[in-house]
């Protein structure tokens, strides 16, 4: 009968000893799923950063762009056409729908 005992006490103090082993895997594991999960979000929101940087400076180069078109109409002199004003309108708008500035302000996105 003792060596029942025994071997009941052996028996529970191995599975004692996998429980623990167990519940650190187990912590191990949500820490690497948490860190995981904190890298995805900063990749995520450096690639938002990265491509809103991206959308302002082409909205800059398209604002640029009609601005040269308009100095260059007025230096050599050329009247400013219907036709110019709406594309110069239109260029503007095109430029203003991308720029993430402009965006974030009208609809009141945080920047984060």
């Amino acid at each position: 009968m003792r060596y029942c005992r025994q071997k009941t006490r052996a028996e529970e103090a191995e599975t004692q000893r996998r429980a623990v082993l167990e519940a650190e895997r187990a912590e191990v594991e949500r820490k690497r799923l948490e860190e995981e999960r904190i890298r995805e979000k900063e990749r995520q929101r450096r690639g938002q950063l990265v491509g809103e940087a991206s959308a302002w400076r082409r909205a800059a180069e398209i604002r640029a762009y009609a601005g040269a078109v308009r100095a260059e109409m007025e230096r050599m002199g050329e009247a400013m056409s219907v036709e110019f004003s709406e594309w110069e309108k239109w260029a503007l708008e095109v430029a203003g729908e991308m720029d993430p500035l402009v965006t974030k302000m009208a609809t009141g996105r945080d920047c984060s």
